[in-house]
């Protein structure tokens, strides 16, 4: 590393010593650039012999996993997960933190290495990774520490709420009446397999999985309503296939990922009515023009008295210009099919006023580059036109309250 910093136009990324060659062919795209095991060099000649040309960044000892737990844990379903690719679950004993299956190792190098420090406030906080066992029951797997001790999660079913699947249906996810969010439901019986709640006979051989540990930002809200938003323009990672580029690019144009810059990719909101909620997937996002997303949003919202509604869009106004002006100072990340997370609470306890929370999430396409002229233009494009919206309701809900 000193010699690396002693002749900046020969530098290369080092990976720690122990890293294997698949690892670092996984990681080097990451850094867009290229990369080389510490095992590999002999000399600092072996460095300038292997990278001649542009500086190249220093890979950090991201292999080590300082942040690993060394115990199985155990985790039911996720109640609220609305949308995304990866299984999510609630950890067992601990109702502030979530499982999220690792599909991809480059989300846990974001976290462990290169998660700015100016966009932290906006980041679900960051526990670690472990081994997870999933399971529709509440208990903990055969031989983990605290087998047999029933946790203090939340129940799946708490006798009062239901989930009702309001989407443009694809044929695989789940009919209405879910205990859980339909699509969280969807994800664990794709990724996991077994039973739904109520049925017996479970999935008791499955192996533990790879899990990140974050923060449960839904944990503070009695019944949160939830909205997933996949930002940006672009939503395919630097060394995507052809293909998968190809498909990205047709999704953006048909979507209003291409006219805006941000796409629904999921929701719910709490009727209190029928204690129901209503639940949206990203089957609905996708039919969404830049004529009826507006709708869609105010939809979202409609749990939340008009009495409080421009109160609670000024909240989330002032959030959205904050990390706006965050995002447009971060010249070296590229924050591909990332996703904006926004939280409110559709029957608060005592009859508060419903505040809203603002989280960035999904940083496995995330790219950190050696150097930037501009920053993310695509998710600045997106999060513009989302605070354009979200302006335009709150302007709505003042005069709505004037009259």
């Amino acid at each position: 590393a000193a010699w690396c910093d002693a002749h900046p136009q020969t530098t290369v990324a080092v990976a720690p010593a122990d890293t294997s060659r698949a690892d670092v062919d996984l990681l080097a795209p990451f850094y867009g650039r290229p990369a080389i095991s510490g095992a590999l060099l002999r000399s600092p000649q072996d460095v300038a012999w292997q990278t001649p040309g542009p500086n190249l960044p220093l890979l950090p000892a991201i292999m080590a996993r300082r942040h690993s737990y060394s115990t199985i844990l155990s985790a039911s379903p996720y109640l609220h997960q609305v949308g995304g690719h990866n299984l999510l679950g609630q950890i067992h004993g601990t109702p502030n933190m979530i499982a999220k299956h690792i599909k991809d190792e480059r989300e846990v190098v974001f976290y462990e290495d290169l998660a700015p420090e100016e966009l932290r406030q906006f980041l679900p906080r960051y526990h670690g990774v472990a081994d997870v066992h999933f399971s529709m029951e509440e208990s903990s797997p055969p031989g983990s520490p605290d087998s047999g001790s029933r946790p203090d999660s939340p129940t799946l079913l708490d006798g009062e709420v239901s989930f009702v699947d309001e989407s443009a249906v694809d044929g695989s996810i789940p009919a209405n009446g879910s205990p859980v969010n339909p699509w969280g439901l969807h994800c664990y019986e794709k990724q996991v397999g077994g039973s739904r709640p109520g049925d017996s006979s479970g999935s008791e051989g499955e192996e533990a999985k790879r899990c990140l540990l974050l923060e449960d930002v839904l944990s503070d809200f009695n019944r949160p309503c939830v909205l997933d938003l996949k930002v940006g323009m672009r939503t395919y990672r630097d060394d995507a296939t052809p293909e998968k580029r190809r498909r990205a690019i047709e999704k953006a144009r048909q979507t209003t990922t291409g006219s805006l810059g941000f796409r629904l990719c999921g929701m719910q909101v709490f009727d209190q009515d029928s204690r129901q909620y209503l639940c949206r997937n990203k089957y609905t996002g996708r039919g969404l023009t830049s004529a009826t997303v507006k709708g869609e949003v105010s939809h979202f919202f409609s749990s939340c008295p008009a009495l409080h509604l421009r109160e609670m869009l000024s909240s989330l106004t002032i959030q959205l210009q904050n990390l706006r002006s965050i995002v447009a100072g971060l010249r070296n990340y590229r924050f591909y099919s990332a996703s904006l997370l926004l939280v409110y609470d559709g029957e608060p306890v005592g009859g508060q006023v419903p505040g809203v929370a603002l989280k960035m999430i999904d940083f496995s396409n995330c790219s950190h580059k050696q150097s930037g002229a501009v920053a993310d233009e695509g998710l600045l494009l997106g999060i513009a036109n989302f605070l354009a919206l979200v302006t335009d309701l709150s302007e709505e809900a003042g005069r709505t309250a004037a009259t």
